[in-house]
């Protein structure tokens, strides 16, 4: 069995090489990427506030302050989701595969997903009431066509966070699973 997982082991750990290496590169073009959202920001470079656009020079304070602390929540979950896959790559690189850590860096990866899909339904609905509260001038604003705030589209967010879940979940009892044969082989040679 040892000859045939070998080469299967390798291959796991040329992929988390790989990966681990994307997700570097990932990291850091995504605050020079920030950065260049941001002066584009402040020019009359069309802000996506989810059901409409506004011209980024039109940003009122209350807008604006909604759309950094929408922007922030994104970015905070992505560079928290790449440093957890970052660390489960790492772990494949290095031969591991059923450990409690890559366990942990999965389960947090689906928890990440739900929040993300959570947003996509709380960052609409927020800018929606800053429309219809006054804190954005109408007469600049764009609409875009009338969609669901929750509905079909946000439904492939929930799944992919549940699978996620799931495969944490398995990933766990499939280590639980390897630490108990484990036990049992070391006990049955004490006995022999």
């Amino acid at each position: 069995m040892e000859t045939t997982t070998q080469p299967e082991m390798l291959k796991v750990q040329r992929f988390g090489r790989f990966a681990r290496a994307c997700c570097l590169v990932l990291m850091a073009l995504i605050p020079i990427g920030t950065i260049l959202l941001i002066v584009a920001g402040a020019r009359d470079v069309p802000v996506n506030m989810g059901p409409y656009t506004l011209p980024g020079n039109q940003l009122a304070p209350v807008p604006k302050a909604y759309l950094l602390i929408c922007s922030g929540l994104v970015l905070a979950i992505v560079f928290k989701g790449l440093f957890h896959l970052f660390s489960l790559f790492n772990s494949f690189a290095r031969g591991g595969i059923y450990t409690t850590q890559n366990v942990r860096h999965i389960r947090q990866l689906g928890l990440l997903a739900l929040a993300w899909a959570v947003l996509e339904i709380i960052v609409p609905a927020g800018s929606m009431l800053l429309l219809q509260g006054g804190f954005v001038d109408k007469a600049v604003a764009t609409m875009k066509p009338p969609q669901l705030i929750f509905g079909t589209s946000n439904l492939p967010s929930f799944i992919t966070a549940g699978l996620i879940l799931l495969a944490s979940w398995i990933m766990e009892v499939g280590r639980k699973t390897q630490d108990e044969a484990e036990h049992l082989r070391r006990e049955s040679e004490l006995v022999v």
